[in-house]
């Protein structure tokens, strides 16, 4: 069905789509936006770093994750 060039690319592809929801609704939740203000938001931020939109997401969901496991240590 698929060769492993394009298989690899697919899942490239849906990894990255995880990826930039993921940070979508950390946006969306983190500063009450909607869907499209929050892909805005990541689209403003990747220009303006002169990165790619999903280095951008990659970077926020790292960021949230480390300060979600910085608040589980001040709970111990």
């Amino acid at each position: 069905m698929f060769g492993s060039d394009a298989a690899a690319g697919m899942a490239y592809a849906l990894n990255n789509r995880d990826m930039i929801g993921r940070a979508k609704g950390i946006l969306m939740e983190r500063f009450t936006l909607t869907d499209a203000a929050a892909f805005e938001m990541l689209v403003r931020s990747s220009q303006d770093t002169n990165m790619k939109v999903v280095e951008v997401s990659r970077w926020l969901t790292d960021e949230a994750e480390r300060r979600a496991q910085g608040a589980g240590d001040h709970d111990r």
